[in-house]
């Protein structure tokens, strides 16, 4: 278990109630360990745990279900810890997340907008990652938030 599934984590997580809500797949009543397994310092747990967000919060074509407005903040707080594979994971889930053809038709997608240009100064520091995927994405996340970066591709 990392620092994150100690208390404040675990209780936040506890604190939603998840079964109020839908995935894109259904129920959201394993929100709440799915998250937890995300932020496992076990490397395999983590990574199918991202892979169950991203059929969770991102598979259905039609834009985040509002859930995500409650999952994404662990998303984002799990991310400074993760290594690069969960890493490259997590900022192509929160892409998605920021990333769909008609943004102004939900409110969900919205607020979900809104989180991820709180992060910023985060996005800015891995849009300078040595890791070329990474600062990709990171960049993608950015110019989707309506932020300019400087391309890291030759003119």
């Amino acid at each position: 278990m990392s620092q994150l599934t100690q208390t404040p984590f675990r209780a936040r997580l506890d604190a939603i109630p998840w079964s109020n809500f839908r995935t894109c797949l259904g129920p959201a009543d394993k929100m709440g360990e799915v998250l937890e397994r995300l932020a496992s310092t076990d490397l395999t747990a983590a990574l199918a745990a991202s892979r169950d967000l991203w059929c969770d919060l991102v598979s259905g074509g039609i834009g985040p279900p509002s859930v995500a407005i409650h999952a994404l903040p662990f998303v984002l707080d799990v991310l400074p810890q993760a290594g690069e594979q969960l890493t490259i994971e997590l900022l192509e889930l929160i892409w998605r997340c920021v990333h769909f053809d008609r943004p102004d038709e939900t409110a969900t997608f919205q607020e979900l907008r809104r989180m991820v240009i709180a992060q910023r100064p985060r996005l800015f520091g891995y849009a300078t990652d040595p890791n070329q995927e990474i600062a990709e994405l990171a960049k993608d996340i950015l110019a989707d938030i309506g932020e300019k970066t400087v391309s890291s591709k030759p003119a």
